[in-house]
Parts: C-alpha cells; structure tokens; sequence
C-alpha cells in the first residue's frame, strides 16, 4: 500500500471547481443545461426536468416521496414546546485560542511550574506518554497531556497558543473532544476511554499525573494503531512488509515490554494490536475509525464485515433521537416522517441508563456537543432502527460530503427533519436534535454496542420484509410517457409504472401490455404482478444488479463471457419474432444469475429470418428508430450505456462466447 499524498493546493483547485460549478448551474438551470459529474468526467448537457402526468394512480393515498421535500407539519402544541425547557449555549465565548490543540507552556512558568498549578488546582489530567524525562522535552517531541471537558476552562488560562522564546509546546486533548482539543473533529480517545485513563492514574516521579501501567499500554497501543497506524513502521499483518521504516520511536519492542510487565502477550503487528484492543474493550466504534481513516486508510482493512439480514438489498439505519428532541417528545414525530419518506421503522426505544452511556460512549466517538450549532442537542436518549428496501445512491457531490454514505435517502430526511425543527426556534437558539448512521455497516454496528439483545429481532424483521404503509410510493423516474415509483405488495418492493394519457403514453402502456401477454413467461423478463387501465406492476430489482454496475466489479474474461450472455439474450428476442429497440446495459440487469430485461415500449415485430447477427438489436438496422432512442443496439459504441461500451466488449468477440446457435 502507497502511502497517500495529501496536495493542499489540488484540494483547493477542487473546491473552487465545485462552487464554479454550483455558481454556474444556478444561472443555466433555468434554460435546462448544467454541468454534473458521471461515470468518472465532468459534462456539461441537458437537464431532463418533471414531466406533468396526466392520469395516475387512484388510491386515495397522498404520495409520499423524497422529491416533495417537506415533512407532516408539527402541531401548534410541539411547536410550543420547542421554546421550553433548559437551553446550553456551549458555543458562546469560544475564544479564538480555542481552535487549536498545538498550546505553549510559557517559559517562566516551565514545565515543573506548570504541573504544580494543576495538582494544586486538582485538576484531572494525564500525561500519555514519554513522561520518563520530565520535565526535560527531546528536541523535536511535545507534551501529550488528556483534560477532563470541566477543567478545559481553566487550562485554557495557563498556555500560549504562539510559541514564544523558550516555550514548550504541548498538544492538550480533552476527553470530550471539545473545540481546539480534539483530533480531526473528534475526540483524541473514545471519551469512555479517555474516561478510564483520568480514572487511573498514578504519580510519576511526585509531580506528574500518568496512566497506570495497564491503561498505558492500552493507551499506547490505541495511539499506535489509530493514530500512527501506517506510519508506525509495524508491518500490517505477518506476511505484509512495514510500510515505512524510519519512524521516530521502536514500538514492537516498547509495547511488547509493557505487555509482558503487565503479563500479556502482544503480536508486534498492526493487526495484532488492533485484536488486542479488541479483546479489552479498547477498540474504538466503525464510525470514529472511519473519521481517522481518512488519513489513516489502512485502519479499516482490520475491521471485520458487518453482519447483514439475509436475502435483502436494503440498508439499514439508525436515527439518534437526542435529549433535546425527546425532553420534547418529538419521538412520534421523527418516526412519522421517516415512514412517510419510505422507511420501514423496525424498533423504536427509549434508552435506559445503562444504554444511554453505551450509546454516548460509543456512538461518535463520544463527543454530544453543539457542534456548529449554539445550542446542544444533548445525549442520545432514544434509538430508532429503520431499513430502506430500495435506498436511493448518493450524488457525486454527496459522496464528496459525506464518503461512507450509501444511501441519499438518510441524509436528505435527516437534513429536512433538522431544518422543519430549527425553523420553529430562534437562530440564537437552534440545535442539532437528530443523528444518524452513514450506511449499513455503521448501523449494525451502533445496535450490536448499544442494544445487543436487540439484533436477532431486527434481523428477523427485516428478513420478512416491507412492514409500512402499502401504499407508499417511491419516485424513481419522470419520463414524457410515463412515470415509474417503488410500491410493495407482500412486502416486497415491486416496479409500479403509470402511463400518460398522451398519444405517446397510450402506444407505450398497449406494448408493455402486449410484451407481458406475449413473453411474459419468459426467463428473461421480470415478473408481472398486477396492472390497471393505465398502469402496471411488475418485479422491481436493485440499481446494483443493473449491468453497468455489474461490469464494474468484472475482470476481462468475465466480461467477454456476460457478453455472450447478453447475445443469447438478444437472440431468445429475436427468435420470438421481435426486435426490442431500446437494449442498453441500463435496461438489462443480472439477477440471482439469470439477465432479466425490462421496457418494453419500444418492442416491435421483426422477421425471425433476418440474420441475426444483422438484427436491429445487434447492429441498429432493419427498422425505424422508436421515440429518441438512437438506434440503440449492442455495437452502438458512441452510445455510453451501449453493450459494446460498457462491457468493452466487441461483437466478433461477445459472439465467441454465445451458447446460442445460428
């Protein structure tokens, strides 16, 4: 592994393309023109914008989807008690010293002056490490010193934050992770395990406060592996060679001789150390590994994967309900508007004691404090656990916001929940009052730590599928002839499509009408389940068994052998008498290993005794052109979801690999 290069000046390129690009796209949205990012390159092209649909259909439900944007108004007596109550501003009086942890001990104050004040004062604070040349300083090395959150104000009063002549640098941490004594964002230690460090230590040399020898070791190893990780000079595993090899400290031989003071046992490998760690309790939770991980990669090759449900392509998520919304009992709400944005909720639970600490401790890294925002939402006082059967993927911009989220679906709910809240609140007053987990993996991870017993029941759950409201629906696609949503029946997902009344929507609707009649029970098409005057429903399948996403993770023989597949596919068409029209790899999708195509509209008859290799399908010839499609076919390499393109696959190549004959 290549150690990555942090370019200060590329980043800064990047983030004024991207607010060129959003200054841009507000000018020429009006016209239908931006530019957006797809499938690895900038493209400047045409927008598709909403569509008016003429008939729908009629349930008499409103339908619920994230386009709307809006939440179920809160009632005048929950807007009320938005004002009540006790309100902390932490923000208030951040000094501008504050935003650092790199402090200066004065040097008429000097390192022994310094330690006296705060055994005087009785201040809860450990030295990490290298204290065993106190009150010397090695050139080059700095104080490592962890504060308790209470006695951060007074700490403050005896640093510099410039260093002066004869000052002595020191990096403070405290164990909250408050402004300018955090690390990345977050606390330098799990505030639990900051907490277990202040609550055992020892008097070095009758002046300095360390960790006793146990919580050394852990502490020193946690340093090792979340802090220094590839730059350690530990090898990742036995058989992987260290990935640097000057480092400024032997840490194999200083914590193996801890852990044998201490009667353990220690592999001197970065995997080692992370099992250890693990053992003890000391492993800190996937979400504050990912926020280290971002200059740290190779920390998360060591967490093992998540558990999942069985026979689900949705993701779980996990909504932190904090002591500011619940003291308002906002609970209901929160769990209304998240089933009116498709969410399946699974378990809502009001945290006891004991799981209110698993839960801080182990859920952002234990920091609960206001953030950006003035006022804190408080602890996390209540849990709700929902699932997403078809979670909606991130935009490029999104993902460069927000790298471990996998499905839009969770921020853009959680963004509107905040903001229909905060709108009832004055700006000096406003808060943070919902959390929640980035993706699947961290979701499981936040049950399995705060409420384990609860697992086994969830899995089941989701197992069994879609529990909501039936008739939610889920925008997917606004087309001129039709529109597409996500319903369930039997709770599944399935594909409910509603025509237009137009000319064009009426041809479209009688030949998926027909295409269902005719092949419907066919391998290669999906399942239909019901239909209307103007409407149909059929199997629906995930965006990521769709063939361009499939490609993605193929190597070159596997791709030239689904080629072949597709082919066999285009024959079986042809074959029946017809020609699609429309086959491109985002109407194709490989399911349970069967390919499965889909839209139909543009179906037409064609003589099964044109060769095929000479077929509309195969070469775009033969026939007219349907709608704005292009002459879609296999070999129409100009076309990005051609077969030929997204395979990289010719035909002379894709034929080789055919099981039909011809």
């Amino acid at each position: 592994m290549v150690k990555p290069v942090y370019d200060k000046a590329a980043a800064k390129r990047e983030k004024l393309r991207l607010k060129s690009i959003k200054l841009f796209n507000r000018i020429t949205h009006p016209l239908g023109y931006g530019i957006f990012y797809q499938r690895g390159e900038w493209r400047f092209d045409k927008i598709s914008k909403p569509k008016i649909i003429f008939s729908t259909y009629d349930d008499a439900i409103r339908q619920w989807h994230l386009e709307s944007e809006i939440t179920t108004p809160l009632d005048d007596n929950t807007a009320r008690r938005l004002l009540e109550g006790e309100f902390q501003l932490e923000n208030k009086g951040v000094s501008a010293k504050n935003t650092k942890k790199r402090r200066y001990i004065p040097a008429e104050l000097g390192v022994e002056g310094l330690f006296d004040k705060l055994n005087q004062k009785g201040v809860r604070y450990a030295v990490l490490r290298w204290f065993d040349t106190l009150p010397n300083v090695k050139p080059g090395e700095d104080i490592d010193i962890l504060f308790s959150d209470e006695d951060m104000p007074f700490v403050d009063t005896l640093f510099l934050l410039h260093k002066r002549k004869g000052a002595i640098k020191c990096d403070l941490y405290s164990a909250g992770g408050l402004p300018g004594s955090s690390l990345d964002g977050i606390p330098y230690y799990e505030k639990r395990l900051a907490e277990e460090i202040l609550d055992n230590t020892r008097l070095y040399a009758n002046r300095y406060k360390v960790p006793d020898s146990w919580r050394h070791l852990l502490s020193l190893t946690y340093h090792v592996f979340y802090h220094k990780a590839q730059n350690s000079g530990l090898a990742p595993r036995k058989e992987i060679p260290p990935l640097r090899s000057e480092v400024d400290h032997d840490y194999a031989a200083i914590l193996t001789g801890l852990a044998k003071e201490n009667g353990k046992s220690l592999q001197p490998t970065l995997d080692g150390f992370f099992k250890f760690l693990k053992r003890n309790g000391w492993d800190a939770s996937i979400d504050t590994a990912r926020k280290l991980s971002v200059r740290r990669p190779g920390i998360l090759d060591h967490y093992p994967k998540p558990r999942r449900a069985a026979g689900t392509d949705g993701e779980l998520s996990i909504f932190v309900v904090r002591q500011w919304a619940y003291d308002r009992s906002l609970v209901p709400w929160v769990c209304q508007n998240l089933r009116n944005f498709g969410f399946d909720v699974k378990l809502v639970k009001e945290l006891e004691k004991e799981e209110k600490q698993r839960a801080a401790s182990r859920i952002r890294g234990g920091n609960w404090g206001a953030g950006p925002r003035p006022v804190s939402g408080g602890g996390p006082a209540a849990l709700i656990v929902a699932y997403d059967y078809v979670p909606c993927p991130p935009t490029y911009l999104m993902q460069k916001e927000h790298p471990h989220v996998r499905n839009a679906r969770v921020v853009r709910v959680k963004d509107i929940i905040r903001k229909d809240i905060n709108k009832h609140v004055p700006k000096h007053l406003r808060t943070n009052p919902l959390h929640s987990s980035d993706d699947d993996i961290e979701a499981w991870d936040y049950l399995e730590s705060v409420l384990p017993d609860y697992v086994d029941e969830v899995q089941r759950s989701v197992s069994q599928g879609f529990e909501g409201d039936p008739c939610t629906k889920l925008v997917l696609h606004r087309g001129r002839r039709a529109y597409s949503y996500v319903m369930f029946r039997d709770k599944k997902p399935c594909l409910l499509k509603i025509f237009s009344e137009g000319k064009e929507g009426r041809k479209s609707y009688s030949q998926e009408m027909y295409a269902m009649q005719t092949l419907g029970k066919e391998p290669w098409t999906p399942e239909w389940i019901d239909h209307g005057p103007n409407w149909m429903m059929m199997e629906y399948y995930h965006r990521k068994y769709r063939l361009d996403h499939v490609a993605e993770e193929l190597g070159d023989e596997d791709r030239r052998k689904l080629a072949g597949k597709v082919l066999d596919l285009l024959f079986d068409i042809q074959s029946k008498g017809y020609a699609h029209r429309d086959a491109h790899a985002h109407n194709v999708f490989l399911y349970n290993g069967q390919l499965k195509i889909i839209d139909f509209e543009t179906m037409s008859p064609q003589d099964p005794s044109i060769p095929f290799l000479k077929s509309y399908d195969v070469i775009g010839k033969g026939s007219k052109s349907p709608n704005a499609t292009g002459r879609m076919c296999y070999t129409r390499n100009t076309a990005k979801k051609s077969f030929e393109r997204v395979l990289g696959v010719n035909l002379t190549d894709a034929v080789q690999y055919m099981s039909r004959k011809f």
